[in-house]
């Protein structure tokens, strides 16, 4: 990274050769930073981060102002520290992701790429907000994986005046929040923040609630506690869904990232790409009507990610952060589902500590499978295909026919999906350690159950 500078602090003095100042850190603690734009990233020199970090933090920054109609700081301090504990540094603010520190603009975390702290950062830079709000919203635009939510909550625990407890409640907030952002907008939740005092009683919040918009309180929880739907199917995917969109060329989309740690790759993230210790870059893409689509994934290594952006997550959403759509396995893999019309974000992730890798994601229009299995023309598969996947629809089993060209072996990647034959009269799970061979020339059927959380499975194929 350019511009580094090495800050050493030996009980609270600075020695630095240029200019001095900012938090107390741990006596005697060496550290390293990189300013980008309104971001100065510091991390300890034995554990530096994946180039493209700090940009991509600074944007995510600029983003988050022009969403929420904040102006930027001029500067926030973000500490990366993949220490057990920060009590030392964030002392009893301190939860397991990190701390921060209302109107002082300064952050303590254990990841690299916590947009979390960076929303509390900007939204409290003048000083302590209302907690539940404050969490709710850091949660909200800024986390991946988060507990479920606790509507039979005690209310005192979480509207209080004091500190939420993000450990208990954080799922509740975030929960919520996102319903009001997607439902309402953030202009108004951001007045309903600024009127809210940060001492105030149960009450004064549900007054100014009802205020602002115009809805009992209590009624929306509920509301929310009899939803079918979460924060992962609610949330708004602010850091994957704000990315650069890549246009369309005629009927194909296609992005390829060269994901290198040491260049322009982002990480470590274990929030954002669901896997700890991971780098990535990604995009987003449009898509203007629903179809059926074959989409592609080819890469040394690494694998890649797609999500949907946009409501109704419940019925949209393709996946969750722990189960790819596509992965790499060296090959090419395909997967053949319907997708709705929308923004969707792409990310291509590989360990970070190893060798860099190509990873292209292609999107094309198929056809659609025809209603029994016995009308479909078989899919032709290639030699080079390493996988093959379906998208599982909501109320019905999806099915799709085909053929190998040579001889290969297949095995169950995920214990759902079935191998079927032509007529998917006879449908029975592949083996998960001892590949059942499949002969080039006869037909056979792939079969994935409905599911109501919408995922993609599959078999896996070997080489030929």
């Amino acid at each position: 990274m350019h511009g580094m500078h090495r800050l050493l602090r030996i009980g609270g003095i600075c020695l630095l050769a240029t200019a001095c100042g900012g938090p107390e850190a741990a006596e005697g603690e060496v550290e390293e930073y990189v300013d980008a734009g309104h971001i100065r990233f510091y991390f300890p020199p034995d554990r530096p981060v994946c180039a493209g970090t700090p940009k991509f933090l600074d944007d995510m920054l600029s983003r988050l102002g022009d969403y929420l109609g904040l102006p930027l700081p001029e500067r926030i301090d973000y500490h990366y520290h993949p220490d057990p504990d920060l009590s030392e540094v964030c002392g009893t603010a301190v939860s397991y992701a990190g701390c921060s520190f209302p109107g002082e603009k300064r952050v303590w975390v254990r990841d690299a790429t916590s947009v979390h702290e960076i929303v509390h950062a900007l939204a409290d830079q003048d000083g302590d907000h209302y907690s539940f709000l404050a969490e709710g919203l850091a949660t909200a635009l800024g986390d991946e994986n988060i507990a479920l939510a606790d509507y039979d909550a005690d209310e005192a625990t979480y509207l209080t005046s004091g500190t939420l407890r993000p450990a208990t409640n954080v799922g509740l907030a975030g929960d919520l929040v996102s319903h009001l952002l997607v439902e309402f907008g953030a202009k108004r939740f951001m007045d309903l923040y600024e009127r809210v005092s940060p001492r105030a009683t149960a009450q004064a919040f549900k007054d100014e609630f009802k205020v602002v918009y115009g809805l009992e309180f209590d009624d929306v929880l509920a509301q929310r506690r009899d939803a079918t739907s979460r924060f992962k199917e609610n949330r708004l995917r602010f850091p994957e869904c704000s990315l650069p969109v890549v246009d369309w060329e005629g009927d194909l989309w296609s992005a390829t990232n060269d994901v290198d740690c040491a260049t322009s790759g982002i990480g470590p993230s274990t929030r954002l790409s669901g896997r700890a210790g991971t780098a990535w870059l990604g995009q987003n893409l449009e898509i203007a009507e629903e179809g059926v689509f074959e989409i592609t994934f080819s890469g040394s290594s690494g694998g890649a990610h797609l999500y949907h952006c946009d409501p109704p997550y419940e019925r949209w959403s393709l996946t969750d952060s722990w189960q790819p759509i596509v992965e790499g396995t060296g090959r090419r893999s395909l997967t053949y589902g319907r997708l709705a019309a929308g923004r969707y974000a792409v990310l291509s992730n590989l360990e970070e500590r190893h060798e860099p890798a190509s990873i292209s994601v292609t999107l094309a229009p198929s056809a659609p499978s025809a209603a029994s299995c016995d009308e479909q023309t078989p899919l032709s598969v290639p030699d080079d295909v390493g996988g093959l996947y379906l998208l599982s629809e909501p109320d019905a089993p999806t099915e799709r026919t085909f053929e190998l060209q040579s001889k290969r072996a297949a095995t169950g990647l995920f214990t759902d999906a079935e191998l079927c034959d032509a007529q998917c009269g006879s449908c029975g799970a592949p083996p998960e350690f001892e590949p059942l061979t499949l002969t080039p020339g006869e037909t056979y059927s792939l079969r994935v159950p409905a599911q109501a959380y919408r995922q993609a499975q599959g078999i896996q194929l070997g080489a030929p």
